[in-house]
């Protein structure tokens, strides 16, 4: 999902041989992509932006506006049932925990 709407911010390599580092989007490249998206265009897409989208500003908000979103993230949202049932409080609260011990 993530892929097929952000493929231009795929950070490129000058080498072949390397991996690609992955996707570059930030919370605002999301905003951005869903208030183009249209209304009703009788797929799951615009739904799974707005999860997107959900995830980073509430559940995954960081302070700093331009924060890439972690590639977890990114790959979750292409399965609804998985944003559904997955322990979001659970995931929360340990990245709480260690930012709580990082600034410690």
């Amino acid at each position: 999902f993530a892929t097929k709407h952000f493929k231009h911010l795929q950070k490129k390599t000058k080498e072949t041989n390397r991996k690609k580092q992955g996707l570059r989007v930030t919370e605002a490249d999301v905003l951005e992509k869903l208030e183009k998206m249209e209304a009703d265009d009788g797929s799951d897409e615009r739904l799974k932006m707005a999860v997107l989208y959900f995830l980073t500003r509430v559940i995954r908000g960081r302070t700093r506006n331009a924060y890439f979103i972690e590639p977890f993230i990114l790959q979750a949202v292409d399965d609804l049932d998985f944003c559904n049932k997955f322990p979001w409080g659970r995931y929360t609260f340990d990245d709480c925990m260690k930012e709580i011990f990082h600034l410690r």
